[in-house]
């Protein structure tokens, strides 16, 4: 079944790496699309503009005689040791804590 906002998805996935040639294959665009329907379904979540750049260097893994699960896989291991909490709800409670914390830290190195 397709998630509510199925349409942002399938846009992302278009506007993923398009001047890749890689990326303008169809049948990436629908690995991408599946990944991420299913990624947001897995961890109940909904989807969230900027997934589909932290999926994109995986797809390479895919030339490289990985699996489409193995690819998935390595997406759920890195968003886990590394962006925990960055899409871990419906909110972007994190993200804007990042983004203060940035903010911080620009005003304290160029006051």
């Amino acid at each position: 079944t397709e998630e509510p906002n199925q349409r942002v998805i399938r846009n992302d996935c278009q506007r993923t790496r398009a001047g890749v040639p890689k990326f303008k294959e169809a049948s990436t665009q629908m690995h991408l699309e599946k990944m991420l329907t299913f990624f947001v379904k897995l961890r109940g979540i909904k989807y969230k503009q900027g997934i589909n750049e932290v999926l994109a260097p995986f797809m390479y893994l895919h030339d490289e005689n990985f699996s489409l699960d193995d690819v998935f896989e390595c997406l759920q291991r890195f968003l886990h040791r590394f962006l925990p909490a960055v899409f871990a709800d419906d909110e972007f409670h994190a993200l804007q804590c990042f983004f203060i914390s940035f903010r911080y830290l620009l005003l304290y190195h160029i006051p």
